[in-house]
């Protein structure tokens, strides 16, 4: 705990208020920064966080705030973030008298990683000079678009191999698996069997986007 308040404390000489962003969750996260937070800076402050969505209201000095009420589930884009070349930080080592993460390399998508670090910075940078005349409205309304594209796609095979193939833990340090893989008939014999559920994320995160994903004799025996 002390490695990483001294992280923080070191790159944010001066701030007593931080905003915070997160695409959703259940505000584990953000409960935890706040103590640590109000141990940097000797006193309680707010700490507001904005959310994609989150099922909490604000609690304590943990605020919160919603960008959408948009029900769909945004597993989807946690499977896009997850790309990265190295695992979540676990800890921190003293370097020279600074403190560093310890970075353990992992596989990852190189040309996804590439693409997102090259394209994301210029398409934000051209998004923000549109004359919008209100462009908070139009933020809103864009991100209704995505997730609702999204929930409605889940049968079209093109999105379902783009989105399905993402690799990731799902789970804090769990094992790496696609985002949706396409059920073979091994799986649907477990299922059958009762030795793995379907459900609860345990094979996929989407049922259905693994049946579109599946072969055809697969999607006979499955339906």
């Amino acid at each position: 705990m002390y490695l990483s308040a001294d992280i923080w404390s070191r790159r944010l000489t001066g701030q007593r208020n931080l905003p915070l962003w997160n695409t959703g969750g259940r505000g584990y996260t953000q409960d935890c920064f706040v103590r640590l937070w109000h141990d940097i800076v000797g006193e309680e402050v707010d700490v507001p966080y904005y959310y994609s969505r989150t099922v909490l209201p604000t609690i304590g000095h943990s605020v919160r705030y919603n960008f959408t009420t948009n029900n769909t589930a945004q597993f989807f884009m946690e499977g896009i973030f997850a790309n990265m070349p190295y695992k979540s930080i676990e800890k921190y080592q003293v370097v020279d008298g600074k403190v560093e993460p310890v970075i353990v390399p992992v596989p990852h998508d190189t040309s996804l990683f590439d693409s997102m670090q090259r394209l994301l910075p210029e398409f934000a940078y051209q998004y923000a000079k549109l004359p919008l005349h209100t462009p908070e409205d139009t933020d809103r309304m864009l991100y209704e678009f995505a997730l609702n594209y999204y929930r409605n796609n889940l049968e079209n095979e093109e999105f379902a191999e783009q989105i399905g193939g993402l690799v990731d833990s799902i789970s804090l340090y769990g094992k790496k698996r696609e985002f949706a893989p396409p059920f073979t008939m091994k799986m649907l014999d477990s299922f059958a069997s009762k030795e793995k559920t379907r459900g609860m994320g345990s094979v996929t995160t989407s049922i259905t986007m693994s049946v579109t994903r599946a072969s055809e004799e697969v999607k006979r025996r499955y339906f």
